[in-house]
């Protein structure tokens, strides 16, 4: 009889004992790669995060939902500010205060404006100016910036989720918070972003005039939700000269109606409020597979030191230790690879209920690249840890006296 054949039948005769190896190795897996998967996705919030631009105006708002709103398109619609306070900022005008107090707005490297007011499959419609191509360092793989009110230009992520070339027509549907206008706005599409692996990738672009042409289409609308009529942003994406975030800093938050955070300090606090330090996440996950292979590792030893009496009678008639060895890799091997197999569907199954649960906690990107083989690192130390896990009954079988094993059988 092979080595093979006898680890499949050995598995097959002790059914509660396979049983009980195999929920303990399959759940030892999902449960690591499950903490594997979370851990990557809530590290793609910070990998796709904009780093090119240090602050971040909008309305008052805590810091943290200024940055995930304002740079990777998440929670819900934004409160406005006026758009008179960007021109004023952009141009470098002496800005006069109520108090005779007066300040220039000098310190401003570059400024994006950001205004929301559609939604296509959870892309979202964005207003903004041309500049934000070179200041963001994108460019087009095809066609170019809108030219007319009535175009867009798309992200790589949109355009290859939605199937999209330049010249398609699509129809947005128009969002602005719980303001939702019967209808569609219709647009043709001028060019596609190339990919450049940030949330830029996720947004449909047109100019910040085609959503105030919108607004004004209801203006009454608008009157209740803006002091300021259809002229209004969501964000500045702001780069400031050297030391320029504090005197911005003084001159938005005590002396307009807006709010200005410091990109760096917010992802800071993010990862502090997550828990996902530098490199805490890696070793929580080094970790999480350590202690699914001593699992394992524990499952497999258990298993083998109950079958002390029939390595000996296996050995007493004629199984020689190279043929022991065999059967126990393979029963180890069997074992270890249905328990990962059982694991990782376990983990495909559970891992989209896993993140709904904690919707509020993860990226809300559905496009987020997360796939069940990133979980490979914890299949592979489960696999190693059960084949490690065999030589222990093997050093004993070649140890064993045989004789001292039978006397009680």
């Amino acid at each position: 009889m092979s080595p093979f054949r006898l680890a499949f039948l050995s598995l097959v005769r002790k059914k509660v004992s396979t049983l009980i190896a195999l929920t303990s190795i399959a759940l030892s897996v999902a449960c690591g790669g499950l903490l594997l998967r979370l851990y990557l996705l809530s590290s793609s919030r910070f990998e796709t995060l904009p780093t090119e631009y240090d602050s971040v105006v909008g309305a008052k708002s805590s810091g943290i939902d200024i940055l995930l709103n304002s740079l990777h398109s998440e929670g819900e619609y934004p409160g406005f500010i006026p758009y008179k306070l960007f021109l004023t900022l952009k141009s470098g005008q002496t800005i006069g205060f109520e108090d005779n107090e007066s300040s220039q707005a000098s310190f401003i490297k570059e400024i994006i404006p950001i205004v929301y007011f559609g939604i296509l499959d959870k892309f979202r419609l964005v207003g903004t100016d041309p500049e934000i191509m070179q200041a963001s360092d994108l460019h087009f793989s095809d066609g170019v910036w809108p030219t007319t009110l009535d175009q867009v230009s798309v992200g790589a992520n949109v355009a290859s989720s939605l199937r999209l070339k330049v010249g398609d027509s699509i129809e947005v549907a128009p969002w602005v918070g719980d303001f939702h206008p019967s209808g569609h706005l219709a647009f043709s599409i001028s060019g596609i972003i190339a990919r450049s692996n940030k949330n830029w990738d996720n947004q449909i672009y047109t100019s910040v005039d085609a959503a105030h042409r919108f607004f004004a289409q209801d203006i009454e609308s608008m009157k209740t939700r803006s002091i300021w009529g259809p002229q209004v942003l969501n964000y500045f994406l702001i780069k400031t000269q050297i030391n320029g975030f504090i005197p911005l800093e003084n001159l938005i938050n005590k002396r307009s109606v807006a709010q200005v955070i410091g990109v760096d300090r917010e992802v800071e606090r993010l990862r502090a409020m997550i828990g996902i330090g530098k490199y805490l996440g890696v070793l929580v996950s080094v970790f999480v597979i350590i202690l699914g292979g001593l699992s394992v590792a524990g499952v497999i030893i258990t298993r083998f030191d109950s079958m002390t009496a029939q390595l000996a009678v296996m050995r007493a008639i004629g199984f020689g230790k190279r043929q022991i060895t065999q059967w126990l890799l393979w029963e180890g091997f069997l074992l270890g690879m249905t328990g990962c197999f059982l694991g990782g569907l376990l983990d495909f199954i559970f891992f989209p209920v896993l993140r709904s649960l904690l919707e509020e906690a993860l990226p809300a990107n559905q496009w987020t690249n997360i796939y069940i083989f990133q979980s490979f690192p914890v299949w592979a130390g489960a696999g190693i840890a059960t084949l490690v896990a065999v030589f222990i009954p093997i050093y004993r079988a070649f140890r064993q006296d045989i004789h001292d094993s039978l006397r009680g059988f």
